[in-house]
């Protein structure tokens, strides 16, 4: 290989670390503060939204007259607004994390990620156990 190559490729490479690199680079407080409301706005939406889906769930079963199926329809109803409370929290963390680098930003993500999992798993064994009742 000849040294323009030689050159070409060590810049590629070169590149490839910084952009890397970036992956990782903790974002300014003023960025994570931003994104950090924007999460806590857009997840406070979604979790009323799930909350009046519920609630008209609910009340459609209710009519049903169905006690079964009220519950079976209640416990699905409370999964779903669990669910979007466990995803707002993640997205929350999740966007705190920014302020992080590297290994501490990684490991931050990935025990928001696990909180969030084991609500989501703790939403889906509360609603199971609900309808076996």
């Amino acid at each position: 290989m000849n040294n323009r190559n030689r050159s070409f490729v060590l810049a590629g490479f070169a590149c490839a670390a910084a952009l890397l690199a970036g992956c990782n680079r903790a974002d300014s407080e003023r960025e994570v503060a931003q994104d950090v409301a924007e999460a806590r706005k857009e997840g406070a939406q979604d979790v009323a939204e799930a909350r009046r889906d519920a609630a008209e769930q609910v009340a459609e079963a209710r009519q049903g007259g169905d006690a079964s199926e009220t519950r079976d329809t209640t416990a699905e109803a409370q999964r779903d607004v669990r669910v979007a409370q466990a995803e707002a929290r993640y997205n929350v963390q999740k966007q705190g994390c920014e302020a992080l680098r590297g290994d501490a930003q990684k490991a931050c993500k990935d025990k928001a990620e696990a909180e969030y999992e084991a609500a989501k798993a703790d939403a889906e064994q509360s609603a199971a156990a609900t309808k076996q009742q």
